[in-house]
């Protein structure tokens, strides 16, 4: 799914006699219908809860009702036995939030309940997010799922011209070979990895396996009422403390004067040197 998409359309010299191609029939939408659906539906704004560049942005600035009808319409072409549809969408932290209230509420939205979305961000997509978006919405974490260069053409969108036009053309015709050179690295990346995995796994404690299965077990089950329970398989590293977080402790540190000289810190050892300094200076002084 992409929103970011929107045709340029020439004016028609006669709107009344315009044919539209495969109007309703495949995956096309039908004409009539969809526009009722944009005449009822009413998309829900609200401030966006992740980080704020221009792609989450779209999510209160783009009608999301257009993605909502192409994602049920989509979800009705040669689903037969498939109850598990996994979507991709470069806002989906956002657009996830009210996708069903919009189903339940729409007389033209219609989806069959028993399908499971799993909403996900696409890799180069998700490292703009905030970091708890990688855990949630990265493909890295459904198990099952398998990985595909579907983006090799967009990766150089952002300065799109006449230049990169050319450039598109020439990465288009040697996909081929890269997409070959590509599967050959990434072949070679598994036996690799798996590698560097059993080395961990062969370190971790067997009573620490067994607990971290369960929980995986629980989290993959409930992700998709809660994607918050994928913060399991974020890192926990404890954040090292600044410099001005260090600078007060030492200052903390140095007004233990009466504290016994093992628990003294350095800046208290100068402290003390300095006033018996002074206290020497004011002696000769006076002498």
């Amino acid at each position: 799914m992409d929103g970011n998409f929107k045709a340029e359309h020439l004016h028609p010299i006669k709107p009344h006699d315009e044919v539209w191609i495969s109007n309703g029939l495949g995956f096309m939408v039908g004409k009539d219908r969809y526009k009722l659906n944009l005449a009822e539906a009413s998309d829900m704004v609200e401030k966006s809860s992740c980080n704020n560049h221009w792609a989450i942005n779209q999510a209160n600035a783009v009608r999301q009702m257009n993605m909502d009808y192409a994602l049920c319409e989509a979800a009705q072409h040669n689903m037969e036995g498939i109850t598990r549809a996994i979507t991709f969408y470069d806002i989906n932290c956002q657009y996830n939030k009210h996708f069903w209230d919009q189903v339940d509420q729409s007389q033209f939205l219609e989806i069959v309940l028993e399908l499971i979305i799993i909403p996900e961000i696409g890799l180069w997509h998700v490292h703009g997010h905030q970091d708890s978006c990688y855990v949630r919405y990265a493909l890295n974490f459904i198990e099952g799922i398998g990985q595909i260069d579907r983006e090799i053409m967009e990766t150089l969108w952002e300065c799109l011209d006449y230049q990169m036009n050319d450039s598109n053309f020439c990465k288009m015709i040697c996909m081929k070979r890269t997409l070959c050179r590509k599967y050959k690295l990434a072949k070679n990346g598994i036996a690799e990895s798996g590698r560097a995995f059993d080395r961990l796994d062969e370190a971790a404690p067997g009573h620490l396996k067994t607990e971290w299965l369960a929980e995986e077990r629980v989290t993959q089950s409930s992700r998709i009422r809660d994607p918050a329970v994928m913060d399991l398989y974020d890192i926990n590293i404890k954040k090292a403390p600044s410099k001005k977080e260090i600078e007060l402790s030492l200052l903390e540190d140095g007004n233990a004067h009466n504290a016994a000289p093992s628990h003294r810190s350095v800046a208290t050892w100068i402290s003390m040197g300095l006033a018996t300094e002074e206290a020497q200076i004011a002696l000769l002084i006076e002498i």
